[in-house]
């Protein structure tokens, strides 16, 4: 505590005073492992209740923040070839296990399908932020190269202090910013648009539609989203076409192949009460 009417000292004359005595102290890698922890025993906790497996998959996810973080503690105390390794390959499992969640589970980009007697992983035909395929695949790549951005401090090619750090907290708000968004698309997909039906509404461009009919066919599937939003009945738009193509969609809803939503705000297309059940 500084005393008043003393010398005035600048918060980098204390940090770099005091940052080694609490960087090095035991309470720093609990503190940091303390978040984790807790989601471990929530994940456990929500699996008691409900037998579903996939929060045993979840717990594990948090429970392999453990070694990374005692690894980073011991490899600032008692450094050694063998603790960088070791701090390496925890590094990479955890942020492989986060990566792969994503994808799988978090954002539901990617699913198991049975293709001539052999399961492939394909992307989801489903989508609300963009109709290219091609936005989809750079969002994975982008999620996987700040996944694995710690790289950059490990190797020295980043300072972990100064502007260095500034990058990493930035890239870090970027890609959690990202994740939510695409997480909300997720959510709505699986949960608000009906089962079955979601296919007829929304799905990835295909080839074999042309710019002047795919317009009018986002327009008919922006207002019958918000109709079913808002509790309404869906107002059916005349069917462009006639035959077995037009009449044969789910739930009395025309197909039209490679509809999509693009360019919708999720503003508009969310209705309040969506829940996230946690990053």
């Amino acid at each position: 505590q500084v005393a008043p009417g003393s010398e005035y000292v600048r918060t980098t004359t204390l940090w770099n005073q005091y940052h080694p005595t609490c960087v090095d102290a035991i309470a720093n890698p609990i503190m940091l492992a303390l978040p984790f922890w807790c989601r471990f025993w929530q994940c456990l906790r929500v699996y008691s209740q409900t037998r579903e497996q996939k929060n045993l998959w979840n717990a594990l996810k948090y429970s392999s923040a453990f070694p990374l973080v005692y690894l980073g503690w011991l490899r600032r105390n008692s450094p050694s070839r063998t603790v960088d390794r070791l701090f390496v390959a925890a590094a990479v499992v955890n942020s492989t296990y986060t990566f792969v969640w994503d994808i799988l589970m978090d954002w539901g980009m990617l699913h198991w399908s049975r293709d001539r007697g052999c399961w492939v992983l394909r992307m989801r035909e489903q989508v609300l932020i963009s109709p290219r395929r091609s936005v989809y695949v750079l969002l994975i790549l982008f999620n996987f190269s700040l996944r694995f951005i710690w790289a950059m401090a490990v190797f020295g090619t980043v300072p972990t202090r100064g502007h260095g750090m500034f990058l990493f907290e930035t890239v870090e708000i970027v890609r959690r910013t990202v994740w939510a968004v695409f997480r909300i698309e997720w959510e709505y997909v699986a949960k608000v648009l009906p089962k079955g039906a979601a296919e007829g509404y929304l799905s990835v461009e295909k080839d074999s539609v042309d710019g002047d009919d795919q317009t009018g066919l986002l327009a008919d599937r922006h207002r019958e989203l918000q109709d079913m939003a808002n509790d309404r009945p869906l107002t059916m738009a005349e069917p462009t076409s006639t035959g077995a193509d037009a009449s044969s969609g789910l739930g009395g809803i025309p197909e039209r192949r490679g509809s999509a939503l693009s360019r919708g705000s999720l503003i508009d297309i969310v209705p309040p009460g969506v829940q996230l059940s946690g990053p």
